[in-house]
């Protein structure tokens, strides 16, 4: 017989029966657990059990970097030091985008140089008095950074060029390494090069000294340091464009020097804005090279220890003009070569590259640019409304998602 119940008696109403995946979970389910713990190794022992569940979850979803935006340097002909460069986010997906380094500054100073970005980290050279360098290791997802000062009486501003400063991953997790490759001159003739390496496990600069014959001059390319442009990593190597004459290569892990042909041989070929480096998906050097809107591509390859560029295509940037993608970008008529404005074409550069994702950086109008080289795609990024500067110089950033768990930049977990 079945029971009765009161009139005023409250009935709970019916539930719906959930699936597994979709009970909704208290935000405090974890800590309530945490609580629960009657010792410091079973608290312990969980949390290493939910780093590995991150990892093996992140291995999953997401193996390669992808890019998140860009921090842009515009064009200034003070002779001052600048400030801190702006960044741009590009990614709709991403529910974090304040990348921006303004947490760097301090009392001391507020003036840094932008070198370059890789794996989610920002080299800078923080401008203070002396004639020693600084350079600051920044991560802006973790809103983090590291001093990484230059042993003393090495450098001398005042009598020596910088040429190279390369931020380079070197290994991962758990023994993370990264590596620091500095490259500089002689102010007079050019003609000794000096290598250096910082490694951050052994916390120390190594150094190895160069000659070269002959005279070499570092012209000054707008909207970067004189000398500083972007560096490629590619095939554990650190690659650098040297005056349109040659690619310079340094090898981190013994600080030699080495040079390498570009594959135009005719330099009138070359001018402002229309060649870059660049990496492939397989860890190769490549060159890039604009013709009016033409995009000639080759690919950098050893075979029995000899190296020699190999043409990998050829694209017509002009054809992958969608106006979906692309918008009032795609009426446009654009040339590489700079004589064409006389007829009424504005002038496209390439001013930029992402390893990981393999986005080439084009400027447009004042307008940036990526293409994929992977998926032949053009996109609009982002318009520069400041009429007094142009872009020019562009460092991309990119990260893996999900990011790895929050470690210092040192490779040692915090508490």
């Amino acid at each position: 017989m079945k029971s009765q119940l009161p009139i005023e008696a409250p009935q709970a109403p019916v539930q719906p029966e959930q699936d597994a995946a979709n009970i909704p979970l208290d935000d405090d389910l974890l800590a309530e657990i945490f609580r629960r713990f009657d010792n410091v190794a079973s608290l312990i022992r969980c949390l290493q059990v939910c780093k590995r569940f991150y990892h093996v979850i992140s291995s999953i979803l997401r193996t390669e970097p992808f890019f998140l935006g860009f921090y842009h340097v515009p064009n200034s002909t003070s002779p001052r030091p600048r400030r801190l460069p702006q960044y741009i986010h590009t990614e709709p997906h991403f529910t974090n985008p304040n990348l921006n380094l303004v947490y760097l500054n301090s009392k001391r100073s507020n003036m840094y140089s932008i070198l370059e970005t890789r794996s989610s980290q920002v080299l800078l050279q923080k401008m203070v008095h002396g004639p020693d360098l600084h350079f600051v290791l920044a991560s802006p997802f973790r809103r983090s950074s590291e001093t990484i000062e230059l042993p003393p009486r090495l450098f001398d501003a005042r009598i020596h060029r910088l040429i190279v400063c390369s931020y380079v991953p070197w290994t991962q997790q758990p023994n993370e390494e990264y590596k620091v490759v500095v490259v500089f001159s002689d102010r007079p003739s050019g003609a000794l090069f000096t290598v250096m390496g910082f490694s951050s496990l052994a916390h120390k600069w190594t150094s190895v000294s160069h000659n070269q014959n002959g005279r070499i001059t570092f012209p000054k390319r707008a909207g970067y340091q004189e000398g500083l442009e972007p560096t490629v990593f590619a095939s554990r190597m650190v690659y650098k464009l040297q005056n349109g004459d040659y690619i310079l290569a340094v090898d981190p892990s013994t600080l030699l020097l080495s040079k390498i042909d570009l594959p135009v041989t005719d330099r009138s070929l070359l001018c402002y804005g229309n060649h870059f480096l660049g990496r492939t998906e397989e860890d190769n050097l490549c060159f890039f090279l604009m013709r009016k809107m033409d995009l000639f591509m080759w690919v950098y390859r050893v075979n029995n220890n000899v190296g020699g560029w190999f043409l990998h295509e050829i694209v017509d940037l002009n054809g992958l003009m969608d106006p979906h993608a692309m918008g009032e970008v795609a009426t446009m008529r654009f040339s590489a070569n700079m004589l064409d404005q006389l007829k009424g074409f504005r002038l496209v550069t390439l001013n930029g590259f992402g390893e990981g994702s393999g986005v080439l950086i084009l400027v447009m109008a004042d307008w940036v640019i990526s293409y994929n080289i992977k998926s032949k795609r053009l996109e609009r990024l982002w318009y520069s409304h400041d009429w007094a500067t142009r872009v020019q110089a562009v460092y991309a950033y990119e990260m893996v998602w999900p990011p790895a768990p929050m470690l210092p930049l040192g490779g040692q977990q915090s508490a």
